[in-house]
């Protein structure tokens, strides 16, 4: 018999983050109706913030679990199996076993790593391509590539690149043109396919159907605070609504709409038109997350130790 360490905190972390996953996922519609009527800046916080959940949470219990010197804070003294005081649960069992079940958990973890290897080398690359095909605008900050389609967008994760295409400059006038680079920009600034990133692989564990509604509901508050922030900035909210309603005309008259773009943008304008959103003061929106955090790690750590020990003495 032969300790097998990585298998018991890989398992718990991977189970907790199911578990934690199916919660939220059923929780989603509930957690939407009280969403929606936050400004989208907040929302769009929030919904990253339920995306990220469960791995964090499933992340931080097992820490803890396997963490005597920290649990203490959270696990009594007891005896088990002639061990007093704290200590980490142990799984013994044969090599053969041990090295099968090892081999799996990491497997998976490295699969997981990869897929996020794989999201950013294909950023990185299809910014590199762009930058070859686009050339710099004089005075501008964006890159315009030669093309009659319309294209304008933010291209990289941690690095951004706004890329404008030329059908689009020369279909604009120059209001409209402002108003489409600093919605671009506020992507860039707001870091969203970072944010689209982490949610989509956060969210690899949810049912199919809830984790699309998640997903587009994020990339929905992330067009309406980039909206909002542009209004802001313009100072007119007619400017901005303008501005979208020409590019979906824009977008019909050239017969390449894009996916329920209709629906975004008809969600976009009434965003702007509505004036009755929530805005939660930082203070009690920090307060909330830290709760959230700290009460589960607090309630559940003494369990999960035990129950995994229960556990481990049964095999």
């Amino acid at each position: 018999m032969v300790d097998a360490p990585l298998v018991l905190p890989l398992l718990t972390c991977g189970l907790l983050w199911c578990f934690f996953a199916v919660m939220a996922a059923g929780a989603l519609p509930w957690l939407l109706r009280g969403l929606r009527r936050l400004v989208p800046h907040q929302r769009s916080l929030c919904l990253l913030g339920v995306a990220l959940y469960p791995p964090l949470i499933a992340a931080g219990l097992s820490f803890l679990v396997y963490t005597p010197a920290l649990t203490g804070l959270a696990v009594d003294a007891h005896c088990h199996d002639g061990v007093c005081g704290l200590h980490v649960p142990v799984l013994r069992a044969s090599s053969g076993l041990a090295l099968l079940t090892t081999a799996t958990l990491v497997t998976t973890l490295v699969v997981a790593l990869g897929c996020l290897g794989d999201a950013l080398w294909r950023s990185a690359r299809m910014t590199r391509l762009v930058a070859r095909l686009a050339r710099r605008a004089d005075g501008r900050d964006f890159r315009l590539i030669d093309s009659d389609r319309l294209i304008a967008c933010c291209l990289g994760i941690l690095h951004p690149t706004i890329v404008i295409s030329s059908g689009l400059v020369a279909r604009a006038d120059p209001r409209q043109l402002d108003v489409i680079l600093m919605h671009e920009h506020a992507h860039r600034y707001r870091l969203d396919n970072l944010r689209h990133l982490l949610a989509g692989l956060s969210t690899l564990v949810w049912p199919a159907t809830r984790r699309a509604q998640l997903l587009l509901e994020l990339r929905l508050a992330a067009e309406q605070s980039c909206d909002h922030a542009v209004a802001a900035a313009a100072g007119d909210k007619r400017v901005v609504a303008g501005t979208i309603d020409h590019l979906r005309g824009l977008q019909h008259a050239e017969g390449h709409p894009a996916p329920d773009a209709d629906l975004f943008v008809a969600a976009r304008l009434a965003a702007l038109a509505r004036g009755d959103w929530v805005s939660l003061p930082r203070g009690q929106a920090w307060s909330a997350l830290v709760l959230l955090m700290i009460v589960p790690l607090a309630a559940l750590t003494y369990p999960l130790h035990r129950a995994f020990e229960l556990v481990v003495s049964s095999l």
